[in-house]
């Protein structure tokens, strides 16, 4: 494909439907040149408005298609960093199974407080010292970089839950926090996949 000869009306438009489409932080990642070219030029006829009621792709042209996979190599899709969820060597399931209800407690929230200490020094400006620190919401993923802080804040929100579950149940020693520690650790590993 010659990248150097403009593109038909229809596909200017196609390409600029399925860049508006896409979320703001997915635009910001395309270059501007590339976006306001397609912006500026596109003459929004109704004829090439693409229906979202059938497969859109099946709607595109092939040059529309070409353009589409020459854009996306710039994306990185928003909540989806490349971190693993960490298990500890003593399973805390395993502990439950057992009865000890008291120690899989404190295996999990030993376990939830590592995957938000490591989410932390991979996204954060600044790293956590130590693992103590997840505990202190004033110092849990702080960022001066707006992309990273919107890949943050779900994990910011659901370590601020974390934090004023693990005060109560070492306040309290209630156990029946238990289930409420395992729906926080449901959630964690759905937003890290």
């Amino acid at each position: 494909m010659d990248f150097n000869k403009k593109p038909s009306e229809k596909v200017i438009s196609q390409v600029n439907q399925i860049i508006e489409m896409l979320p703001r932080p997915c635009k910001e990642q395309i270059p501007e040149d590339f976006r306001e070219f397609f912006k500026n030029n596109d003459t929004k006829k109704e004829e090439y408005k693409l229906r979202t009621d059938i497969d859109i792709k099946e709607q595109m042209e092939e040059e529309t298609l070409l353009y589409v996979a020459n854009f996306v190599k710039f994306l990185n899709p928003p909540f989806k960093p490349d971190i693993d969820y960490i298990t500890l060597d003593i399973n805390w399931k395993d502990l439950e199974e057992q009865g000890k209800i008291k120690e899989a407690i404190e295996q999990l929230d030993l376990e939830l407080a590592t995957n938000f200490y490591n989410v932390n020094n991979i996204l954060a400006d600044r790293e956590l010292a130590d693992i103590k620190f997840v505990y202190n919401i004033r110092y849990y993923g702080k960022t001066t970089n707006p992309r990273a802080a919107q890949k943050l804040e779900p994990f910011v929100n659901l370590c601020n839950v974390f934090c004023i579950l693990h005060k109560k149940y070492i306040d309290t020693q209630d156990l029946d926090l238990f289930d409420t520690y395992k729906y926080v650790e449901k959630e964690l590993r759905e937003l890290l996949y």
